[in-house]
């Protein structure tokens, strides 16, 4: 879904401000994960980058689905951004998670020309350059779980499942895929891949095979971990992570469950 906006009112800003901060009666837990300011492009104050640049982020917090871009034309440079919730969230949820994240790059990349953060369940993003229809695999934020998987034949069971829902995420619509899979001696692996709507399927499976590729590097013989760029996602686990039909989501790891609680972080930083 794309949108396109020339900013022409100063109001915007005070209605983003107040927008930012109310709460709905509903509201649900959203896990901040990490985010990126590029240090190197910034703006000024009181700058028209900046009244461009808050009528983006209102446009982005006030949208009522689950991927949404839009472009900015107003007095300064043009602004663009996007959105993007993890495929198993209804709208309520993606609309919160989507209002904390925005919060968060107003008040965290206050005079950044280009920023992205994460949560588990959304991605924000937006630069004074043009990316949608791209793939970006950079900055990049990676988790995994402290837990080993000592069986040598868990990796090549990883990367063949991984491999085989790449290809459903690539074909599929809204570019989205889960697989859960029986694992000798763990249990199941559940899995999530996902690249932003706005990718061609050949370009989703590019996104994909690069992050899988890189899995061994960052994430060897680990019962957990996930992989969030700022055009697709992969993350594995044994236990629930996400929402099934037959199958809440679990925040973290369940206490009957082999894997520990804790997560140890591994970020890349690179804008």
């Amino acid at each position: 879904m794309t949108f396109m906006i020339v900013a022409s009112f100063k109001i915007l800003s005070l209605l983003f401000i107040c927008f930012l901060f109310s709460r709905t009666a509903e509201a649900q837990l959203h896990v901040y994960l990490s985010y990126r300011c590029n240090t190197n492009k910034t703006f000024a104050t009181n700058s028209a980058f900046q009244s461009d640049l808050t009528t983006l982020l209102y446009s982005l917090a006030s949208a009522n689905t689950k991927f949404y871009n839009a472009t900015i034309v107003g007095g300064g440079d043009i602004v663009y951004g996007l959105f993007m919730c993890r495929g198993d969230l209804n709208i309520s949820m993606c609309h919160q998670c989507v209002v904390y994240a925005t919060q968060q790059l107003a008040s965290k990349c206050r005079f950044s020309k280009e920023a992205i953060v994460w949560y588990e369940e959304c991605i924000v993003r937006y630069s004074d350059r043009y990316f949608f229809s791209t793939v970006d695999t950079m900055p990049s934020f990676i988790m995994y779980n402290i837990q080993n998987a000592s069986r040598p034949s868990f990796l090549q069971l990883l990367l063949d499942t991984l491999n085989f829902t790449a290809e459903e995420a690539a074909n599929d619509a809204k570019k989205y895929a889960t697989r859960e899979s029986s694992i000798s001696g763990f249990g199941t692996m559940y899995s999530l891949l996902q690249c932003t709507p706005d990718l061609s399927s050949r370009d989703c499976r590019k996104c994909l095979s690069g992050v899988i590729e890189d899995l061994p590097w960052c994430c060897v013989g680990k019962q957990g971990a996930g992989v969030l760029t700022p055009s697709c996602t992969v993350r594995y686990e044994l236990y629930p992570f996400y929402y099934s039909d037959d199958q809440p989501a679990a925040i973290s790891p369940p206490t009957n469950s082999s894997v520990p609680q804790g997560k140890a972080i591994l970020l890349r930083h690179l804008l």
